[in-house]
């Protein structure tokens, strides 16, 4: 990134890439090579709702060093980090994520939660998630994608090391909650406002074919989800395919 700031800036202005680097260390409280070593470069996301809530979404970052880990997120968020507390090894970290006013004036804060630890960072929109996770996490005994056939017979047409990897289980969707959800968010969107602007603004309603759409369509046509990408000799290659 360095090299490509240099070729980009004029030879009066090269002193402005050793600049970002300072603003950065300054920031993380530590050289950003040093904060880079402490990710494995590992990162994964996990959607645990059968709805597809996104407050269940769970993102994970494969890290080397808890205790340094912590240092990088406490420098990183200082401003933003609300609250701190050990519960055995797992070390739970919340961050404001900013405040907005509802539509009836009411102000909102948002938090986004971390839970730290040996290996990995997890973050969900709820703490209540992240305990889900460590607790299937500490009794798992299944081998995850290992135990599916379907993945495992497309998984083995290409090579042992991949950069990345989906997977998507259609069967899984409760696609009647699913719908109810979605109908739900879009009463929800921003009401449309006449050209008036003392006129009362128009609730906002479900489209007709979100409301007609028999959900269990997609239950009978769609089975799984998944793709592979990975780097040889050639290039960059990505791979999907949906049954």
């Amino acid at each position: 990134m360095k090299r490509v700031a240099r070729a980009a800036f004029p030879q009066a202005q090269q002193g402005n890439t050793d600049l970002f680097d300072t603003v950065a260390q300054s920031r993380l409280g530590m050289p950003v090579p040093d904060a880079l070593a402490l990710l494995t470069g590992e990162f994964a996301s996990m959607q645990t709702s059968p709805s597809l809530d996104s407050a269940k979404q769970v993102y994970f970052f494969g890290i080397r060093k808890k205790p340094e880990a912590l240092k990088l997120i406490r420098s990183a968020f200082s401003d933003r980090l609300t609250s701190e507390r050990n519960e055995g090894e797992v070390t739970f970290l919340k961050i404001s994520l900013g405040g907005k006013q509802t539509g009836t004036g009411v102000a909102q804060w948002n938090f986004f939660n971390l839970a730290v630890t040996q290996d990995m960072i997890l973050g969900a929109n709820r703490i209540e998630t992240l305990r889900e996770v460590l607790s299937s996490r500490a009794h798992a005994s299944a081998a995850g994608l290992a135990t599916i056939p379907q993945f495992q017979a497309r998984r083995a047409q290409f090579p042992e090391n991949l950069n990345g990897l989906s997977y998507f289980d259609f069967q899984k969707v409760d696609w009647l909650a699913l719908k109810d959800r979605w109908i739900e968010e879009a009463k929800k969107s921003p009401v449309a406002k006449n050209a008036d602007s003392s006129a009362k603004t128009v609730p906002s309603t479900a489209p007709d074919w979100l409301t007609q759409i028999n959900s269990q369509i997609f239950a009978r046509h769609l089975h799984y989800s998944s793709s592979v990408s990975w780097k040889d000799s050639k290039g960059v290659h990505w791979d999907q395919w949906v049954e």
